[in-house]
């Protein structure tokens, strides 16, 4: 390494003791003159010797000048050296102070937050390094803002004291690889990464062993400001029995008060649109005792509603003790319910069977049904128009012309939902082999080719590899209902393309429930149907009714409009298929101005970029006459309530050996030993060198030029 790297550009001027000794050469003079031969004999004897004398001294003078170029560059040696943080204030350094500003860190403890403890401990890292260090200042939410280290330490305390909170719950990998970017190209001998976290299980979940084992020059010092008991009441949920509802419905709001190391009593409150409308007390019994509380609330007004459930008194956390939510009151969607021929609508077929699941008659009568099934022949699809429907589901509709197989995939590819379930028509019209389910656009669309249809005569059940599937979320993780109970006599065998999902399987794993992506839309298949013959389903309330809204709810991508999403993550919301092509507005907390885009044409959705505030967001659509208004809520992680502590000794897998040291003061990394690079300046070294070559070149000068005592010619 050099200080001065520029000042080796000096080394040209070794070219000019060539130059001067090619241009000094003498050149003798040709003179006749008799007797010779002795002089010519003594001059070939000296004149080789005499070129290795000046070639010698050319050596030395062009050593003497290297010598003098190489101190002015100022070379250094870097070496490994077992130091620590207080052993090094003299020496400057390239320092990345990392700051974890999950929730958690809000934790308030002896009067001070998290945040503050780790501003306090990094303000006096900064006064203990050498004015010539240079700093950088990052947190989870600027991480990737920050380009370059900045050597003035007053701007270093300025941006510590402007780190804040933010509702992001990530780990801090990112932020230490961003921290490692800013070091690369750094010169200091010393470079150091600070990191200041409450050590909750959040900040480095998902973080894999060795993950930071390559950065082997670079020591991570983790100062530790969380604290060992846990005060904190957290709010959980809340969880609605319906997040689209119908004018006069009743909706369910459940929250839950969790308890921490201590018994306590807190006050429960449900907003509505700003208007508190219940509190409840909850007492807490026991240490992490938890409780649920459902308000029942009857809405009477369309359009977007927003809520919150908040612990009215504080305590040592308060991030967690609000959540939030958003409902969407309004008429119901209409839904086609497609049977295979034109019936009396109170006919008790299969299509009749899924109309009364999607929306029983007694709720339909008051108003308050989710949807609204409009029961059509197969035969009108290709003549009926479909864009007015939510989705469509084919219950055993045989006898779709082909012309109906196009209106339906024109239907899917703008972003409408179909769920196709089979029985007893459709296989007959399978075994008669004039089927059009067998036509490519119909195995297209579906997803899947139609074999034979499968007899089980004692019955088969159900296998669920997963209720984590966007098709069986209704069932709440088998909670809800338990999709393994109904018996299945027949089914038709489905095979699955490539590009589509099996979400339950039957008998020896054939495929039951396929799930495929067509364009803006979403095709699901059920091998077998409601009636009796082929299976129980509809006798089994519980399953049937839940599977029906569960499908239903994924084809019409209903887990978007005010269902969970991710902060810091982008927010993708499908609206109405009326509200495509038009342009929305999203405003909400954290947002200066109104974030606008286009609905997509095609999807009917909209991307917008990442959110770091919790709260409710509101989306205006722009539409002929009053704007349309919907809404979605972001709530914090409920991982950040757990305040649920990484030990230090398991930190040491994640990074190269002994480069990864945890305190909990700056006293304590007085004694964290680490190998830092450290350079020393060799400049010391070439001064006695360049005084012996400059000493030997006079000397060899002098002996080699002096001129000859008189008198010795011719002896």
């Amino acid at each position: 390494m050099w200080i001065n790297p520029w000042m080796l550009t000096g080394l040209v001027v070794l070219a000019l003791p060539v130059a001067i000794h090619l241009m000094m050469r003498s050149r003798p003079r040709q003179m006749t003159f008799p007797a010779l031969r002795f002089v010519r004999q003594s001059h070939s004897a000296s004149s080789g010797m005499l070129k290795l004398k000046r070639l010698l001294l050319l050596a030395l003078r062009m050593t003497a000048l290297g010598l003098f170029v190489l101190i002015l560059a100022r070379p250094m040696s870097t070496r490994h050296v077992v130091a620590a943080p207080g052993h090094l204030e003299r020496v400057p350094g390239a320092v990345v102070l990392c700051f974890d500003t999950s929730p958690s860190m809000g934790y308030r403890h002896q009067g001070y937050a998290r945040l503050e403890a780790a501003q306090r401990l990094a303000r006096g890292i900064v006064e203990k390094m050498s004015p010539r260090s240079r700093f950088a200042v990052i947190d989870l939410a600027t991480a990737g803002r920050v380009r370059s280290l900045d050597a003035d330490s007053r701007s270093a305390v300025q941006a510590i004291d402007r780190v804040a909170l933010c509702d992001l719950s990530s780990p801090v990998s990112g932020m230490l690889r961003n921290a490692e970017s800013l070091l690369e190209p750094a010169s200091e001998s010393r470079r150091e990464i600070y990191l200041l976290t409450d050590m909750s299980e959040t900040a480095w979940r998902d973080v894999p062993d060795g993950s930071f084992a390559r950065y082997g020059a670079v020591p991570v010092y983790v100062l530790d400001v969380g604290v060992q008991e846990n005060l904190n009441l957290a709010l959980d949920g809340p969880h609605l029995s319906s997040r689209r509802v119908s004018r006069n419905a009743t909706v369910d709001v459940t929250a839950t008060v969790v308890g921490g190391a201590r018994p306590e009593s807190r006050t429960l409150a449900l907003e509505l649109d700003g208007e508190v409308r219940d509190r409840r007390l909850v007492e807490l019994a026991a240490p992490w005792e938890s409780r649920s509380v459902t308000f029942p609330e009857t809405l009477t007004q369309e359009g977007c509603v927003q809520g919150r459930a908040l612990l009215v008194e504080d305590d040592a956390l308060s991030a967690d003790n609000v959540r939030y939510f958003t409902l969407q009151v309004g008429r119901p969607p209409a839904v086609a319910v497609v049977r295979s021929e034109e019936r009396p609508a109170r006919v008790a077929d299969d299509a009749y069977l899924v109309s009364m699941a999607l929306a029983p008659e007694p709720l339909r009568l008051r108003g308050l049904a989710s949807v609204e099934p409009v029961l059509m022949p197969a035969s009108a699809l290709g003549r009926q128009p479909l864009r007015r429907f939510e989705a469509v589901v084919l219950v055993d509709a045989a006898g779709i012309p082909a012309d109906g197989w196009a209106a339906l995939e024109q239907f899917v590819s703008d972003g409408g939902g179909l769920i196709v379930l089979f029985g007893a028509d459709v296989a007959a019209e399978l075994q008669g082999g004039r089927s059009t389910y067998r036509s490519s656009a119909a195995r297209a669309l579906i997803g899947a080719d139609l074999g034979e249809v499968r007899e089980v005569a004692a019955g088969t059940h159900f296998a669920v590899p997963s209720y984590e599937t966007p098709a069986l979320a209704a069932f709440d993780g088998g909670r809800n209902a338990d999709l393994t109970v109904p018996v299945v006599r027949r089914y038709v065998v489905l095979r699955s393309g490539d590009a589509s999902r099996v979400a339950l399987t039957l008998g020896p794993g054939d495929p039951a429930l396929v799930a495929a992506q067509v364009k803006g839309g979403t095709v699901f298949a059920l091998a077998t149907g409601p009636q009796r013959a082929w299976s129980d389903l509809a006798a089994r309330s519980d399953e049937f009714v839940v599977l029906m809204h569960s499908l239903l709810a994924a084809a019409r991508h209903d887990a978007a409009p005010g269902g969970d999403r991710v902060i810091g993550v982008p927010v993708t919301f499908s609206f109405p298929r009326e509200c495509a092509g038009r342009s929305v507005r999203l405003t909400g907390p954290g947002l200066l101005s109104p974030e606008t885009r286009q609905i997509n044409a095609t999807t009917a959705s909209a991307t917008f970029p990442q959110l770091y505030r919790a709260g409710n967001y509101r989306l205006h659509v722009t539409m002929p006459g009053d704007p349309m208004v919907f809404g979605f809520s972001l709530n914090l992680d409920g991982d950040e309530s757990r305040l649920q502590r990484r030990s230090a000794a398991s930190l040491a897998g994640l990074f190269a050996p002994g480069m990864v040291h945890v305190a909990s003061d700056l006293e304590g990394l007085q004694k964290a030993e680490t190998l830092v690079r450290r350079g020393r300046e060799l400049t010391a070294w070439f001064f006695p060198i360049l005084m012996a070559v400059l000493v030997l070149e006079l000397f060899l000068a002098n002996r080699f030029y002096r001129r000859p005592p008189a008198g010795s010619v011719g002896k």
